[in-house]
């Protein structure tokens, strides 16, 4: 069995990829449809309401599916969820596997085309578009300044006490989280690259610009997608707030972090719309 025709929103996590997929999401012919989704009749009142921190991750977390991608692929007690170790190439699986895969990512589909957003996958490219016809894939980046500031912001954040696979602390101290946090992030956009080396067609989109121009970027977004862009989706209006993380993040470690990020930040400039 193989995916036909999917759509997979892949990037950073922390990275506003769930407002896009509730976008995506909402076009007739983009499922599965989840409860949150069903409850609205305007794309705008949807988009507003998983601004709520509950509603956000509730959605976020149905269409990840991590329970499914951790069961086949591992990578569950990898700390963010994110790394390279997480990388799953074309042979990943046996084509026995992959085709349980695959059924159990689409049982609850109705629609003709499956969607799935899950910044893991930003590491199994390779192995997405073997199971895969004509998949689609777009992958949303962000300045890595931003990133980190707010995963530091997390639970298994700055000055926390974190047990999660390869970080173990009672005090999560912020120097040692913004390195490895940075490490993630830079990963995330090496493997991305990996897989367009690799022939894999990714359009890279950066969120910045994203929420800058958004009726002119989400078009394109769509557009490669193979998708009707709306009115409603080029209408929807955010809350676009300016970068946090020269307060978030103490002084003493600014210039660690630029450091740490600008060879990714020049890629992103470079390689995304």
């Amino acid at each position: 069995m193989k995916l036909v025709s999917p759509i997979f929103l892949v990037g950073h996590a922390r990275a506003g990829s769930t407002a896009l997929s509730a976008a995506l999401n909402w076009n007739a012919d983009v499922g599965p449809k989840y409860p949150p989704i069903l409850s609205y009749g305007k794309l705008q009142d949807f988009v507003d309401s998983i601004r709520d921190r509950r509603e956000h991750l509730y959605y976020s977390d149905q269409l990840e599916q991590k329970e499914i991608w951790f069961r086949y692929l591992g990578g569950g007690d990898v700390f963010t969820h994110m790394g390279r170790e997480l990388y799953a190439g074309p042979d990943a699986l046996s084509e026995e596997q992959s085709d349980k895969l695959c059924n159990e990512l689409v049982w609850a589909l109705k629609q003709k085309r499956f969607f799935s957003k899950a910044p893991t996958n930003s590491f199994r490219l390779c192995y997405l578009e073997s199971i895969s016809t004509k998949p689609k894939f777009v992958a949303i980046v962000r300045d890595g300044k931003d990133v980190v500031a707010s995963w530091g912001r997390r639970p298994y954040g700055f000055r926390r006490v974190v047990n999660w696979g390869e970080v173990k602390t009672l005090w999560f101290r912020e120097r040692k989280a913004i390195e490895i946090f940075a490490r993630k992030w830079l990963e995330t956009i090496e493997a991305i690259q990996d897989a367009k080396d690799r022939g894999v067609e990714v359009l890279v989109v950066n969120y910045d610009s994203l929420l800058a121009n958004w009726a002119e970027v989400v078009t394109r977004i769509f557009s490669h997608c193979e998708l009707e862009c709306t009115k409603e989706v080029r209408a929807l209006e955010f809350k676009n707030e300016p970068s946090k993380w020269v307060n978030q993040i103490h002084r003493k470690h600014h210039a660690l972090l630029k450091s740490l990020t600008e060879a990714g930040n020049a890629w992103i400039q470079k390689n995304s719309i």
